[in-house]
């Protein structure tokens, strides 16, 4: 079974278009509403808990990345498979601050972790269930970074970037308050993982990074 977790702020995910794109596919779609802003991170915390399916998929309220990528993408055997708008192969059809935002939000994340991903904010993501249950700390947009941080320096898995199609379905602005409380958590992860006796910095000590491919 395929368990698709979709964490949902202000905003009714179209639930009918996923079904569509999902016929002959066991799944379950379990949507998450942040109805007090406890944030995305917990949403997708609280999902996984309810979730039933061995191959868990992350995908965003907007469907500005349609759902039919999950059919195209979740039998390639990898451990983890993550969207990127970045890849030559991606089609970006959406206005300039959101594409401006985007880019500072890869911009920042790639100078603080340097991780081996594209794209760590795409809103498409496929892990393998047993990688996700464990007791994470973040709580809003930080919690991505915090699981992919923790994924890099795992031995021998292997992940995989892969090309997505991002549209103007149903767009949602994007505060400065919004923006700034996620590049506090961003700073405050950066700095658990420089201190070895946080949990953080303990649970991801050692390891090699990951296999890393990309799917064209």
């Amino acid at each position: 079974m395929v368990s698709i977790i979709i964490p949902a702020f202000n905003i009714i995910p179209d639930v009918k278009l996923v079904h569509e794109s999902l016929k002959g596919l066991d799944y379950e779609i379990l949507v998450e509403y942040d109805h007090f802003g406890a944030g995305k991170g917990v949403m997708l915390q609280r999902g996984f808990k309810k979730s039933k399916g061995q191959r868990i998929v992350w995908l965003d309220a907007d469907m500005q990345i349609h759902p039919k990528f999950i059919k195209r993408y979740i039998f390639l055997d990898k451990d983890v498979i993550i969207g990127s708008k970045f890849l030559p192969e991606s089609k970006v059809s959406y206005s300039l601050k959101r594409r401006v935002l985007s880019y500072l939000g890869h911009l920042v994340t790639k100078v603080l972790f340097r991780l081996p991903f594209n794209d760590t904010q795409c809103g498409f993501k496929i892990f393998r269930r047993d990688l996700l249950d464990r007791p994470w700390k973040m709580k809003g947009f930080g919690y991505d970074i915090e699981v992919l941080t923790v994924i890099a320096k795992e031995n021998g898995l292997t992940l995989q970037d892969v090309p997505v199609e991002v549209t103007d379905r149903n767009e949602t602005s994007v505060s400065l308050k919004a923006c700034f409380k996620t590049l506090y958590e961003l700073l405050w992860l950066k700095w658990a993982l420089t201190r070895p006796d946080t949990f953080l910095a303990r649970k991801i000590n050692g390891g090699a990074v990951c296999k890393r491919e990309r799917q064209i």
